[in-house]
Parts: C-alpha cells; sequence; structure tokens
C-alpha cells in the first residue's frame, strides 16, 4: 500500500513539473519510418523531458536489392518485413532473357527449320503509375507484355475490394477519392490462364 502512495506521489510531481515547466525543447529527432510502422518527427525538452511530437511521417516503400524468379515472373522480397512484392512477368529480349531479372527462358523443341521454336510469354507484365485527377487520384496500369490477351485486374485500399476488370487488352485505369490526413495501401492484382502479378504502393493523402 505504501509503495503505491509512494508512486503516486513521484507520479504526481513528475506531471506538475512538467505542467509547470518553461519547456525548451531541443533539436527535432526523427524515427525513421519503415515498410510496417510509420516513423514521426519528435523534440525532448531539455528542462523536464516532455515530448512533443512535431509531425507524422508516411510509411516507407518495402525494399530490396535483388530479384527473384521463377518461370513465368519475377518479383522481390522486402528486407524488412520478408514480405513478396512487385510481381511482374518477364520481358525477354532476342536471346530469351529476361531484360529485368536476368532469367533466361528455356526453348521447347518444334518443327521449324532450326529445329526449335521460342517460346513466347503470355504472363501480364504491368507498369504503375499515380497521378492527381479532377476528383481522387488516377492510378493507370500500362500494360508491357502485348502478347498476354484478355487479363483480370483487381485493385484492392487497405485490403479491400473496390473494383474489379475483367476481360482488359489494354492499359487500365482507376480513380478513387481518399480522405485527407490518412495513409492508404494500394494494392493490384492481374491475371490470366499464363500467370499473375501483383504491385503495392502505399498512398499518403
Amino acid at each position: 500500500m505504501f509503495r503505491n502512495i509512494f508512486l503516486l506521489i513521484i507520479f504526481f510531481v513528475v506531471s506538475c513539473d512538467k505542467l509547470s515547466c518553461n519547456h525548451k525543447f531541443g533539436d527535432e529527432i526523427i524515427r525513421a519510418s519503415t515498410c510496417t510502422q510509420a516513423g514521426y518527427v519528435y523534440r525532448i525538452c531539455l528542462l523536464c523531458g516532455d515530448i512533443k511530437k512535431v509531425k507524422d511521417l508516411p510509411f516507407s516503400s518495402h525494399t530490396s536489392d535483388t530479384y527473384k524468379s521463377n518461370e513465368i515472373q519475377h518479383y522481390k522480397t522486402c528486407n524488412v518485413c520478408n514480405l513478396d512484392f512487385d510481381f511482374t512477368g518477364h520481358i525477354f529480349n532476342n536471346h530469351n532473357v529476361c531484360t529485368v531479372c536476368g532469367y533466361e527462358q528455356r526453348i521447347s523443341s518444334g518443327n521449324d527449320s532450326t529445329g526449335t521454336v521460342n517460346v513466347v510469354s503470355k504472363v501480364p507484365s504491368y507498369s504503375l503509375d499515380i497521378v492527381d485527377g479532377d476528383v481522387g487520384k488516377n492510378f493507370v496500369l500500362h500494360k508491357l507484355n502485348i502478347h498476354a490477351g484478355e487479363v483480370c485486374v483487381i485493385w484492392y485500399i487497405n485490403g479491400v475490394v473496390v473494383q474489379e476488370d475483367k476481360q482488359c487488352n489494354d492499359n487500365v485505369s482507376f480513380n478513387y477519392q481518399f480522405k485527407k490526413g490518412y495513409v492508404y495501401e494500394l494494392m493490384v492484382v492481374y491475371y490470366n490462364e499464363y500467370g499473375s502479378g501483383c504491385l503495392i504502393e502505399k498512398v499518403q493523402i
């Protein structure tokens, strides 16, 4: 009982000191953001130790140094949270090597004059642009692999499906009006019968 009373007295004294302190805050200190936790900027009073938050910082993007790949696509694994992201279909050159990740495409047997034919990748591949619209934000998927044919595209905001586009043959656009003062995660998944891909972006309004 006496211990609880003693702790309560200490808390009361410290609280009073902070309330009556003529604060003298030091330089700004940055707590850096990661892809899983938003950071912030703060200052500490040099007299009483009180902390004053200056501003919040947006989530940082996923980070990775290298690509991983399989037969249909390449992707990255975040160095911080281990999430696989940036799934994109291979883009092959005339030597059957992906120009992005270096994956070498196998060659199948055929009946042409050389005895072999190149396999044409039909896995969908897109790049994403984000621009300000008259209302909200405009997101535009630019189709990179012209051989992919019809593709289904699903748009997610913070894990919730907000739009689904089926049988897309060209670029795909999407508009969304966000509330100000928040950080959102946009994820777009695209697929056809040959493979799939996924793009993730942090959007701060």
